[in-house]
């Protein structure tokens, strides 16, 4: 990168538990992207309104929310729940996950849920009030890198390139003259 200090000393990537993004980190990936947790529960509210609530948040200035997967939801329960520290300030009580499942005779009248005591999953039925969390994907590189741009960095040179961050000792000074190869004044050494 253009602006590399070999001196830097903290990671651009957080951690897990670190607020970034509009939430608390549950998932890193190896690139730089990952997922968020919301800083706060959408309440203790039935599968459906889980379900809106969290397609319908702009919690911290985001609109990206949904109701987290069985699998995210258990990721979230060992890194940021009582699983791990809370870090993520959770209830001690059942959470909604998207994972329909059969409960009864009746088909996806039910949802997979995690207790966040415990870890345990269980079925049970939409119409129950349960916690529910919203979570979002994230991209955590904060950007202070800037790529490399090679070329001509001298504003008076014919070939002056303003995007350029780094000289490469390609400038070419401007020559005035007449480029017109048929015109009786041709210069040949002219670039204007």
């Amino acid at each position: 990168a253009f602006n590399y200090n070999p001196d830097a000393n903290i990671s651009i990537i957080p951690t897990i538990g670190d607020i970034s993004q509009g939430g608390y980190i549950f998932q890193i990936n190896d690139d730089g992207t990952g997922l968020v947790a919301d800083l706060q529960d959408l309440g203790d509210i039935n599968w459906w309104d889980a379900m809106d609530g969290a397609e319908n948040s702009s919690a911290q200035g985001y609109d990206d929310w949904y109701l987290p997967s069985l699998e995210e939801l258990q990721l979230m329960y060992n890194t940021i729940g009582q699983g791990a520290n809370n870090s993520g300030g959770f209830v001690d009580d059942w959470y909604w996950s998207t994972f329909e499942i059969q409960c009864s005779n009746q088909p996806n009248d039910g949802v997979r849920r995690i207790n966040f005591s415990t870890g345990v999953t269980s079925c049970w039925f939409k119409s129950y009030s349960f916690w529910a969390r919203a979570i979002r994907a994230a991209t955590f590189d904060d950007a202070s890198c800037v790529a490399i741009v090679q070329g001509c960095m001298e504003e008076t040179a014919f070939n002056y390139n303003s995007d350029a961050n780094t000289d490469d000792g390609s400038c070419v000074a401007v020559v005035n003259g007449c480029t017109d190869e048929t015109a009786f004044n041709y210069n040949s050494e002219a670039n204007t």
